[in-house]
């Protein structure tokens, strides 16, 4: 075991260098074969923990990517636009409720109409 003496030292650098030593002891014990010994243990777990976020990104966006297949099945069948469209009597119905309002626009209308014969556009142009 080794000791520091944390007067001398700032704490920091002691802890940073304690953890370094740890782990080239631990990557002793491991025994990292010859073909890995350019990289460290951590090196390579930070390598292995970013390639498993990129592959939950990946599976992430592919459920999305299925979700909307899904959707797009199902609005493209025609099933779907027969079940959506609107019956005829359902329309009828629509005209039916416009009909009052229809009704009172050509009363107004001809009302219109009729004070037409009472205007006087010299009136208006004396006016300006």
């Amino acid at each position: 075991r080794m000791r520091f003496d944390l007067r001398k030292s700032n704490m920091a650098e002691v802890s940073l260098s304690s953890l370094e030593e740890r782990i080239k002891i631990l990557e002793g014990r491991v025994g990292l074969s010859s073909d890995f010994s350019s990289f460290s243990c951590v090196e390579m777990l930070t390598t292995v923990a970013d390639k498993l976020r990129q592959v939950k990104a990946t599976r992430e966006a592919i459920s999305q990517i299925w979700a909307k297949i899904g959707n797009l099945k199902l609005f493209l069948d025609p099933e779907l636009e027969a079940k959506a469209a609107l019956r005829d009597s359902v329309k009828e119905d629509i005209v039916l409720a416009g009909e009052q309002h229809v009704r009172q626009v050509v009363e107004r209308l001809k009302s219109v109409n009729g004070l037409k014969s009472n205007f006087d556009p010299t009136l208006l142009q004396g006016s300006m």
